[in-house]
C-alpha cells in the first residue's frame, strides 16, 4: 500500500489536483517536476530541466512537457493537459486520468473506453536523462500512440517567445531525433526502444499559462515551440520507453532501454512508510558535483546550494545514509568553501559569518549520531583558523562581544 495516496475519483477535478505538484530529481541538479494531472502551473516546471556546466550551472527547462494522445478506428483522444491564456485549457486530457501514483516512481493511467493506459516517468540516476515508458493495460485492439514534444530551451526563471533565432532544423539519429534550437545550448535526443515514426510540423504554441506565477505576480505566459510529433501502434500489453536526454545513445543503449528503466527502478526506496518517505525526500537534495565532490541543494525548484542551509540540515538528511564516502564528499565541497571563508575575510560579513559556527556543530552533531571517526578527514587546522577569525574579527565586518556572542555589520 502506498503510504502517500491520491483521491483519484477527484483526478479530474482541477480544483483538487492542479494545485498539487511533485518534484524528483537525480543527484545532477536536474529535475522533473509538475502537477499531478500532467499540466504545468510554474515557469519552473518540465520533464527535464537540467544544469548546464558551461553557463556556469544555470538551470534550463528543455522539455516543457510531452502531450499523448492515443487514435484508434479513426477517432483520437488527447490525453495531455495544458493551460493557455484567458483561462481556456486545451486538450482537456484530464478527464479521462483514472490514476496518478508517486509509487516507486511517477506515473499516470488513463481510460478511454475500453482502452487503458499508462506512462511512468524515471529520472535517471546521475545522467541529464528522462525515461517515460508507456505500457497499452487495455486493448480490443492496436492502437497508435502519438507523441508531441513541447519545447521550452530557456531558463528557469525566465519565459521564452515566438522569435526568429530558433533552429527548426531536426537529426535522425539512431532510434529517434534530435533538436538544437540555439546556438550555445545542449542537444536534446528523443530515442526510443522501438522505432517510431516522426512527423516534422514545427509550430509556435502561444500564450501557455502558468496560473502560478500568476498569483505570485510575475509573468505568466510564454510560447512553447512543438517540432512534430512521434507515432507508434501498440498491441496490448506491449510496453515502449522513450529517452530524451542531453546526450546521444548508442544502438546498445537503445536495444537496452527498458532494462535501463527497470534496473533504475530498482534504486527507488518503496514509499511505504513515513521513514521511507522521509528518507527518500531527504536525498532528492543530494547533488554530486564531480567524482567525490557532493553538496547539498537548499531547495527546488530554484535553490543553489548554500553553505548555512547545508550545514543546518545535514545531520537530519544524513541519519540514514550509511556511507562514509558520502560524509568525505560532502566535506571536500564544504572544506574548499570554509577554505575560501578563512582567506577572503570580506565574505565573513553578516551574510555569512554564522556558516563556519554551523559547520562546527554540524560535524558534532554527525559525530554524535551518524559515525563517531567522522574527524579523521576534517581539517582541524582549518577550523582553528576560522576560530581565530572569530576571536580576533575583521575590522569594519565582525568582533567578538565581551559576553562572547559575535556581532557583524554590512550596510
Amino acid at each position: 500500500m502506498n503510504y502517500i495516496q491520491f483521491d483519484n475519483s477527484k483526478l479530474p477535478n482541477l480544483e483538487y489536483s492542479l494545485f498539487k505538484e511533485f518534484v524528483r530529481t537525480n543527484r545532477t541538479g536536474a529535475y522533473m517536476s509538475t502537477s499531478i494531472i500532467g499540466c504545468n502551473t510554474r515557469k519552473y516546471h518540465g520533464l527535464l530541466v537540467c544544469p548546464v556546466k558551461e553557463l556556469d550551472n544555470k538551470s534550463f527547462v528543455f522539455l516543457s512537457s510531452l502531450q499523448c494522445s492515443v487514435l484508434q478506428n479513426g477517432r483520437q483522444f488527447n490525453l495531455g493537459l495544458q493551460q493557455y491564456k484567458d483561462e481556456q485549457f486545451e486538450p482537456k486530457g484530464h478527464k479521462y486520468m483514472i490514476d496518478f501514483s508517486l509509487d516507486p516512481v511517477t506515473k499516470m493511467t488513463w481510460q478511454v473506453g475500453g482502452l487503458v493506459i499508462s506512462e511512468e516517468f524515471v529520472l535517471a540516476q546521475n545522467a541529464n536523462q528522462l525515461l517515460i515508458k508507456y505500457t497499452l493495460e487495455q486493448a480490443t485492439q492496436p492502437a497508435t500512440l502519438r507523441l508531441k514534444p513541447f519545447l521550452a530551451f530557456r531558463g528557469v526563471h525566465e519565459l521564452t517567445m515566438q522569435n526568429m533565432a530558433l533552429n527548426t532544423h531536426y537529426n535522425e539519429v539512431e532510434g529517434g531525433i534530435s533538436f538544437t534550437p540555439y546556438n550555445g545550448l545542449p542537444t536534446l535526443f528523443m530515442q526510443a526502444s522501438k522505432a517510431m515514426d516522426y512527423v516534422a510540423m514545427p509550430d509556435w504554441y502561444k500564450d501557455v499559462m502558468y496560473i502560478k506565477e500568476r498569483y505570485r505576480g510575475y509573468g505568466y505566459t510564454e510560447d512553447l515551440y512543438v517540432p512534430g510529433y512521434f507515432e507508434v501502434t501498440m498491441k496490448k500489453g506491449e510496453s515502449i520507453v522513450l529517452s530524451a536526454s542531453l546526450n546521444e545513445l548508442s544502438a546498445a543503449n537503445i536495444k537496452g532501454l527498458k532494462t535501463r528503466f527497470t534496473s533504475e527502478l530498482k534504486l527507488r526506496a518503496p514509499k511505504d512508510n513515513m521513514k521511507n518517505v522521509l528518507t527518500n525526500s531527504a536525498e532528492q537534495f543530494i547533488q554530486n558535483v564531480s567524482e567525490n565532490v557532493t553538496m547539498l541543494r537548499a531547495g527546488y525548484h530554484w535553490k543553489n546550494p548554500q553553505m548555512r542551509d547545508m550545514f543546518v540540515s545535514l545531520a537530519g538528511i544524513a541519519l540514514n545514509i550509511k556511507d562514509k564516502q558520502f560524509y568525505k564528499d560532502i566535506y571536500a565541497y564544504s572544506r574548499n568553501n570554509l577554505r575560501k571563508m578563512y582567506i577572503d575575510e570580506i565574505a565573513m560579513n553578516n551574510a555569512s559569518v554564522d556558516v563556519p559556527l554551523w559547520a562546527f556543530y554540524c560535524f558534532n552533531e554527525l559525530a554524535r549520531w551518524i559515525d563517531p571517526k567522522i574527524h579523521e578527514f576534517v581539517d582541524f587546522t582549518l577550523m582553528e583558523n576560522l576560530l581565530e577569525l572569530y576571536w580576533n574579527g575583521v575590522p569594519g565586518k565582525m568582533y567578538r562581544l565581551e559576553n562572547g556572542l559575535i556581532y557583524a555589520r554590512n550596510e
